[in-house]
């Protein structure tokens, strides 16, 4: 060994020339002193052409002044580590982590052995992961259609803004805007159709306001801006008729003719004497829906003259208040299929309100104003009332239907009496526990984590099969699978849209399936509307779906007659299926 006694390596000799980590005796400024065969092939050069290199030299610049602190710390004679880039002899780097040891005669420092670990995968990961993070923080955060910022971020926004006004005293203003007919739009011309409606009119939004102010996807067709900085009423009414101008303009290239699309925008005024958020926004929603009155496709500003009693959220509040006891709600199923066998897997429940002068209206309309008016723990009680009881008349009349799913809202998952609906609604149907399941959101788990570990267990233990709905949409989705027992995640529709063109979605599935599959979990995805998609699907490896592409919500007669179709084996898998159109 070169400029080293041999003795002192007397009894570790092979195993330290043999050992497969590259590891180097160097002195105090960094010069080598004896290389094992494992560091000769990392440097690329024999032992003669490394006695007294610098291993400066092999350090990228850029980590130069750590290595000499870490130089200085072996010297001192404490035992230290180091992340350092390798630089190699013919060219490329390595990540890598150096684990140095001071030897001491005398209390005197004689030289350092240290190891050098290549860590590039493990760093490799770790990037992944921090990339991984930050897309998902990003998703809990935005709408994942349009990209703009989503209803929980539109809050801070606005808290922001009003805090700004408050310190400069100038003005903001609130604008509410909902594209007008937008559910013909998406029954004549389909939800694909529907969805490059809006990214269009985000970008409209976008490119009309200014570089300060923010606009965010509240909801299905719903917009809302935050316009900061305005001195007068006037400012806001310029940028809102551009607003309403720029809707003027046809969207080409969707369908086979150009396709005209109108808004109707409601805004409020607030200064530094406002600052209730919710309130702002029932105001502009109020104003918004005046404009819906006048004809559409124009403007009104929230007034104090406009009556309390005359807000329409009022009106729907009380129609809403009586829609139970009047029968005016409908439960619809969408059947959940294992694509492999086409076998039902189960059937997830969709509520609607069929309203005597409006239609059908969606829960995306009701259920906000239902909590708002503290009216949903009635609908949710109804629900699986009603739910328990539909699964226990198809056990009766024989129809396999594996499991009937139930979502429930986070404002009612943080209810004390859940507990108590659900066993009531089981026992007053006869349906066994191992018959529901209930579909959560991370967001209902993350407003009281305590409760929610205390009510998931207790519905283990009852025998209900629990699914973590939107998985990968909240940036602590992994916690919740890591401390709660779930049995099933639901890959969230956005990235079920983005498998045809998206890499990164392709990977993201990926990835959840070897997080479910590494846990036990079963997975389904939801919003599958494609033969691609189906395809893609199978090739990840997630068997379980729901979505267009096998059935539309279809009502409990519907229903019957669907399981009964599958069961006798009367058509083949596609014709057996409820078509979508």
């Amino acid at each position: 060994m070169y400029l080293v006694k041999e003795d002192r390596f007397e009894n570790e000799s092979q195993l330290f020339e043999h050992s497969p980590v590259p590891t180097v005796c160097i002195n105090s400024s960094g010069g080598i002193l004896h290389a094992n065969y494992s560091a000769q092939a990392l440097f690329s050069l024999d032992m003669t052409q490394l006695v007294n290199k610098p291993l400066t030299t092999s350090i990228m610049p850029v980590d130069r002044r750590r290595f000499n602190n870490y130089l200085a710390e072996l010297e001192d004679g404490n035992s230290a580590h180091c992340e350092l880039t390798f630089k190699m002899r013919f060219g490329g780097k390595l990540n890598t982590l150096f684990l140095g040891k001071p030897i001491i005669e005398n209390g005197h420092f004689q030289f350092s052995i240290v190891s050098i670990i290549d860590i590039s995968a493990q760093k490799l990961v770790e990037n992944s992961l921090h990339e991984t993070k930050e897309e998902l923080q990003h998703l809990a955060h935005h709408d994942s259609l349009t990209n703009l910022p989503n209803r929980y971020l539109l809050e801070d926004r606005l808290e922001t803004a009003m805090a700004r006004i408050k310190r400069n005293g100038w003005m903001g203003a609130l604008v509410f805007i909902d594209v007008d007919r937008f559910k013909i739009i998406n029954d004549d011309y389909g939800h694909h159709v529907g969805d490059e409606v809006l990214i269009e009119v985000a970008k409209r939004l976008r490119l009309t306001v200014r570089e300060q102010d923010t606009v965010c996807r509240y909801s299905g067709d719903e917009f809302i801006i935050i316009l900061e900085d305005i001195t007068c009423k006037a400012d806001a009414t310029n940028v809102i008729k551009k607003i309403i101008d720029g809707f003027s303009q046809p969207i080409h290239d969707l369908i086979e003719h150009p396709l005209i699309v109108s808004a109707s925008a409601g805004a409020c005024l607030f200064d530094k004497s406002d600052y209730d958020c919710d309130e702002l926004i029932k105001k502009a929603d109020y104003a918004m829906y005046e404009s819906k009155k006048r004809g559409r496709n124009c403007y009104t500003f929230f007034s104090a003259e406009h009556s309390i009693a005359q807000n329409l959220n009022i009106i729907m509040e009380n129609e809403l208040s009586m829609a139970i006891e009047k029968n005016e709600f409908q439960l619809h199923f969408q059947p959940q299929i294992d694509a492999t066998t086409n076998r039902i897997e189960g059937v997830e429940v969709l509520t609607r309100w069929m309203h005597p002068s409006r239609g059908i209206v969606g829960p995306d309309d009701f259920i906000q104003r239902m909590e708002n008016a503290h009216l949903s723990s009635h609908l949710t009680e109804w629900v699986l009332s009603q739910a328990c009881k539909v699964g226990k008349s198809l056990i009766d009349r024989g129809l396999e239907f594996g499991r009937i799913a139930v979502n429930i809202t986070p404002k009612e998952f943080t209810s004390t009496s859940l507990i108590a609906v659900v066993e009531k609604s089981l026992v007053d149907s006869g349906l066994p526990a191992n018959k529901l399941e209930l579909e959560l959101t991370e967001s209902s788990i993350m407003q009281n984590p305590a409760l929610a570990e205390k009510l998931l267990h207790q519905f283990n233990q009852m025998g209900i099969r629990l699914t973590l709905d939107d998985f990968g949409t909240g940036y602590s989705a992994l916690s919740c699978l890591n401390d709660y027992p779930f049995h099933c995640i639901k890959i969230d529709k956005s990235f079920v849209d983005n498998l045809s063109d998206n890499k990164k979605s392709s990977t993201l599935v990926d990835a959840m399936m070897s997080i479910a599959n590494s846990l036990g979990l079963d997975i389904i995805a939801e919003g599958v509307e494609t033969k691609e998609q189906l395809t893609q699907l199978n090739k990840i490896g997630c068997n379980l779906m729901q979505g267009f592409y096998f059935s539309t919500p279809i009502s409990e007669d519907e229903l019957s007659e669907y399981l009964l179709k599958k069961q006798i084996g009367k058509s083949s898998q596609r014709s057996s299926v409820i078509p979508l159109h």
